[in-house]
């Protein structure tokens, strides 16, 4: 991945759902690439830099205690209501 400091800094600076919808698009270039012989290496090059983005939101979501997801329920600040929805199921 290229610069990486700037590509967190740039990320970092968005908000969680803005965060969550890229690194969901991310995903999505993955699997079309990974359907396509050619597409290996370019298919490895996004996991390396979607596994970054996985890292640092998840570094975040420790320092503002959002915990486990799966075990929270609505109304108590949990990520559900970080990205604006409501409870998480598991």
């Amino acid at each position: 991945m290229k610069n990486r400091e700037r590509i967190q800094a740039r990320f970092l600076r968005d908000a969680l759902p803005a965060r969550l919808a890229g690194l969901a698009a991310d995903l999505g270039r993955v699997a079309s690439s990974a359907r396509h012989a050619t597409g290996g290496a370019a298919a490895a090059a996004m996991l390396e830099e979607s596994q970054y983005l996985i890292e640092w939101t998840a570094a975040e979501g420790e320092t503002r205690g959002w915990g486990d997801a799966r075990t929270r329920r609505r109304g108590d600040g949990g990520i559900g209501e970080a990205v604006g929805g409501g409870a998480a199921t598991a």
